[in-house]
């Protein structure tokens, strides 16, 4: 079943190995290359992670990624079913999910911390890697959010597993569906050949 090979490809551990030259599903490729700036996915936190602002937009275009696979929509995701997945798959509340959105189109289009919405309303961002910090984001002013780098790497993790359990689980609502979405992105979008 080709699907069952979507799914083991997509979703393998980022220190698997595989031949010199082949297609790799590029979330493996994103989390293999993750690794190397803030260690060990299965290492809660290193001392010196490197390269903090790389990473966070490294963990941001996975779960781009990742909601592209939930919606089905591949290259046509919207603002709406990024937040949508946050929301359902990150179980982010609606601000919260909002807030990450605008984190990430920060990060995505100006690699910066700040942005305008579509609806004007600016949004200022902080990064912090700070251990004792339990949350993700943080609203501490007007329109000021604090964003935790280990909380991210939790939370990027938490959606990877997620997904890839709800696509496993034969019974889970709507499971047809969602695998559906996910093999037609991962044909669309979801390898590349690595030379």
């Amino acid at each position: 079943m080709i699907f069952v090979s979507d799914i083991d490809n997509c979703f393998r551990a980022p220190r698997s190995t595989f031949p010199p030259s082949s297609t790799r599903a590029v979330l493996y490729v994103l989390r293999r290359d993750l690794e190397k700036l803030y260690g060990s996915e299965k290492r809660r936190y290193i001392k010196a992670h490197k390269a903090p602002m790389l990473a966070v937009l490294g963990m941001m275009a996975g779960i781009d990624l990742l909601s592209k696979f939930y919606s089905g929509k591949g290259f046509n995701t919207t603002a709406t079913d990024f937040k949508n997945f946050l929301g359902d798959c990150g179980k982010l509340s609606e601000h919260e999910s909002e807030a990450l959105y605008q984190y990430r189109c920060a990060l995505a289009h100006s690699y910066g911390l700040f942005t305008i919405s579509k609806k004007g309303i600016p949004y200022k961002f902080s990064l912090d890697d700070n251990l004792s910090n339990k949350k993700l984001i943080k609203k501490v002013g007007k329109d000021y959010y604090h964003i935790n780098f280990w909380q991210m790497k939790k939370f990027f993790l938490y959606c990877i597993g997620e997904l890839e359990s709800r696509l496993r689980n034969p019974n889970y609502p709507n499971h047809n569906t969602l695998l559906n979405h996910f093999v037609n992105v991962m044909k669309e979008i979801g390898y590349i050949k690595v030379t």
